[in-house]
């Protein structure tokens, strides 16, 4: 089990880009919008030689009603099939004429960049309307929601028969809120978020089932979207949370730091299910339910070994130091790193976390500038003190601070910063360098 694909499924059932290193390739069931975009088998790329009397994409019409005949002002292109009188937009592979999630504006000024799904191999992704959500209120054109977690006006309900499977779900289980276009069943007593499930219906009103599944979350995992829009509270302890994921989610309340037996800070979270670690929230401070339950990473590895490598392609953690489940595989270039990945520690110091002993020896608790996150880094006298490729240099001036003391990391500003032997190169006052042999 690898923590990389249980974001990728995430990005899926959030319909927004939330940092995935890779896309979505999971959609859950019970009426998600995702559902109304047919995907073709081979890519559709927009035409880039449009005539000269099409303005040049910018996303002030995405969502506008369409046809095949009468097209769109300025989106690329108008989609029918499963858009209830036409919406513009513009549905394409990343990297083919796709927007992408990652890049701001890349729908102009007026649309969000959301994923569509995956076919033949490649991401797509779609331009949006955005919206405010509402419980009582459509933001959106009839027949459409405002989605509770990527906040876009996607294709919702007409019927009941819109919602659920009926080859599952009992008759009555859901209905169409005809309000506002979203799909509501009614929830078991004592449903709230962070229980195990298989299914939405297990769940609190409006609350998703991140089954296993699909999402590799064990034993399947209830949060609810959207819990900071007004009546949309978590329900029973549920624990609203707006860092994990960039969006306020419901999740299972805990304290970060409390492990099962106390002292021992490889031992399961006091307060979360198996397989969970307490993920701190990046604003309460020491005390009880300052984060929530989300999958950790467990395992028999007991000496320090920040700095080692690992997959990242594949999320994979499972031969990296892991106090209080807390243990990551980063890939910090994008381009998977000397060595395939870095194992680190996240959240080093978080309210209840020793910083000082968490990263063990020859660790450094290192902060991002700009962000509450620390993450542990390897220290180093040398370069030879670190896997082939990483430079030993003070972060500090990329806006990574480890008190001064030099640590294995991507990259170089001078020769000094390199094995003997080796040269920086490529490096400006801007761009960090690359170590390579002389």
């Amino acid at each position: 089990m690898t923590n990389g694909s249980r974001w990728v499924a995430l990005c899926a059932i959030w319909m927004v880009g939330c940092g995935c290193d890779e896309g979505p390739t999971a959609r859950p069931d019970a009426g998600d919008p995702v559902d109304a975009i047919v995907l073709p088998d081979v890519p559709v790329v927009p035409d880039a030689t449009r005539a000269d009397t099409m303005p040049p994409f910018d996303g002030c019409d995405v969502g506008d009603a369409c046809t095949a005949d009468r097209g769109c002002r300025a989106s690329a292109m108008c989609l029918v099939t499963g858009f209830p009188d036409g919406y513009c937009s513009q549905l394409a592979p990343i990297g083919m004429g796709g927007c992408d999630p990652e890049v701001e504006g890349s729908c102009g000024e007026c649309g969000e960049c959301v994923f569509a799904g995956s076919s033949g191999g490649l991401e797509y992704t779609l331009c949006a309307s955005r919206c405010t959500p509402s419980l009582t209120d459509n933001a959106c054109r009839d027949g459409y929601e405002c989605t509770l977690g990527g906040r876009v006006c996607l294709p919702g309900c007409a019927s009941d028969a819109d919602c659920g499977d009926p080859a599952v779900d009992p008759a009555g289980t859901w209905t169409c809120n005809l309000d506002t276009h979203r799909c509501e069943h009614v929830p078991p007593d004592g449903a709230e978020a962070g229980i195990a499930c298989t299914r939405d219906t297990e769940c609190e009103l409006r609350g998703r089932c991140l089954d296993e599944a699909t999402t590799e979350w064990p034993e399947g995992y209830c949060i609810k979207l959207g819990c900071d829009v007004a009546g949309n509270e978590c329900a029973g302890g549920g624990y609203c949370d707006e860092r994990a994921f960039g969006l306020a989610v419901c999740l299972a309340p805990c304290e970060v730091g409390a492990a099962a037996t106390v002292g021992d800070p490889f031992a399961a979270s006091r307060d979360c299910r198996a397989a969970y670690a307490c993920f701190w929230d990046g604003v309460s401070g020491p005390g009880e339910a300052n984060g929530g339950c989300i999958p950790g990473t467990f395992n028999d590895v007991r000496v320090a070994n920040v700095g080692a490598t690992c997959d990242a392609a594949a999320g994979d953690a499972a031969g990296c130091w892991s106090p209080f489940g807390l243990g990551q595989c980063r890939d910090w270039d994008g381009a998977g790193g000397p060595g395939g990945g870095y194992c680190t520690v996240f959240d080093c110091a978080a309210p209840g976390i020793d910083d000082t002993t968490v990263c063990g020896d020859g660790g450094v608790c290192a902060s991002v500038s700009g962000s509450v996150t620390t993450l542990c880094l390897e220290a180093c006298a040398t370069a030879e003190d670190c896997t082939a490729g990483y430079g030993c240099w003070d972060t500090g001036m990329a806006g990574i601070t480890t008190g001064g003391e030099p640590v294995c990391f991507t990259g170089c500003l001078e020769d000094a910063h390199c094995r003997a032997g080796e040269t920086c190169v490529g490096a400006t006052m801007t761009m960090l360098g690359t170590c390579q042999a002389s």
